[in-house]
């Protein structure tokens, strides 16, 4: 009789933290839900009040404020696929800004949650992201390639945390380059990668590992063709 009263309550001892854990994963998640929604109304906020300012500088894809040649294409060509839907082109602007300003928290929130290996480290990398976009990113300087950079190294930083593959770090490339030039500091990344592990490998004593000079070539090859694609791109 004791035995089954014994089992009868670690049974509902077990299942009563099985729910309490239930509810927690369901608040954490609802935290990371409510976050991600006050950075969509935080992006449009900003957005309203610098929009036209926006759209006009978003419009030049070969110019920058100063009157530099630089491309950034991607995004402004995003923004006016968007306007052959019934949107203008402030209204594709303001879509797409709170589309990629949502993907990249949503983003954050992964990286929190794969290398942090809880919801509280999610929901810190969320909250943090919503409050450095609200505090010190400045709107009249927010462009739409400035957005995709944003996901683009987020999606590094996960790349070179979870220890990928180079293809994933040449395909990644391969997009970025189209939005903006600042997609070379991947490419940089793989030639510099290997020579910093040895030497940090030297000075520690360690037994060095071989570098890797396949890395080393691609994000060399990469850099070149990169130039090439940016300076083709300016004759278009």
């Amino acid at each position: 009789m004791k035995l089954e009263v014994k089992s009868l309550a670690r049974m509902i001892s077990k299942e009563k933290r099985g729910r309490q854990h239930v509810e927690r994963k369901i608040q954490y998640y609802r935290r990371g839900v409510g976050s991600l929604l006050v950075n969509c109304i935080v992006s449009s906020c900003r957005i309203c009040f610098s929009t036209r300012r926006l759209c006009s500088n978003s419009r030049d894809i070969t110019r920058c404020y100063h009157g530099i040649s630089c491309l950034e294409d991607l995004g402004p060509y995003i923004i006016r696929a968007l306007t052959f839907s019934p949107l203008d082109y402030i209204q594709a602007f303001i879509v797409f800004q709170i589309v990629t300003v949502s993907i990249a928290a949503f983003l954050c929130w992964f990286l929190g949650r794969k290398h942090g290996g809880n919801n509280q480290s999610a929901l810190l990398a969320l909250t943090v992201f919503v409050a450095c976009f609200a505090l010190i990113l400045s709107p009249p300087w927010l462009y739409s390639w400035d957005l995709i950079d944003v996901i683009v190294f987020i999606l590094f930083v996960h790349l070179v945390l979870a220890g990928m593959s180079l293809p994933w770090f040449i395909g990644l490339f391969a997009v970025a380059i189209l939005n903006r030039d600042s997609a070379l500091f991947v490419p940089l990344w793989l030639v510099l990668d290997p020579i910093v592990r040895f030497f940090c490998q030297r000075s520690y004593k360690l037994r060095p590992a071989a570098v890797d000079y396949r890395q080393m070539l691609a994000g060399a090859a990469c850099i070149v063709v990169g130039f090439l694609i940016l300076e083709s791109l300016k004759e278009i």
